[in-house]
């Protein structure tokens, strides 16, 4: 098991937190509902983290694993789930929970 490098908690919750904003302020853009999980940044601060992919999930993000990718599509697109999501982010973020 590798060692985890210092702040990888705080990168992963603002990488999440960045994804689901970016699907949340920008709904009709295709390149802000699809994550590539083979994406070398994306397994660094995202997937490689206990609870990344988690997160995603819990904002709706559903793994295509086919394709290797998250996706948002309008099926599954909650508005009132992201900014849920978002806003605990934010207060976690905020209260230095990851620090």
């Amino acid at each position: 098991m590798a060692l985890y490098k210092a702040g990888i908690g705080l990168t992963a919750a603002q990488t999440a937190r960045t994804l689901c904003n970016n699907a949340l302020t920008s709904p009709g853009e295709a390149k802000f509902r699809s994550v590539n999980l083979s994406n070398e940044k994306i397994r660094e601060r995202l997937s490689s983290v206990r609870g990344g992919l988690a997160a995603m999930k819990a904002a709706g993000w559903i793994r295509d694993e086919a394709s290797n990718t998250l996706q948002l599509p309008d099926s599954a697109r909650d508005e009132a789930r992201l900014r849920l999501v978002v806003g605990a982010l934010d207060a976690a973020l905020a209260a230095g929970t990851f620090n």
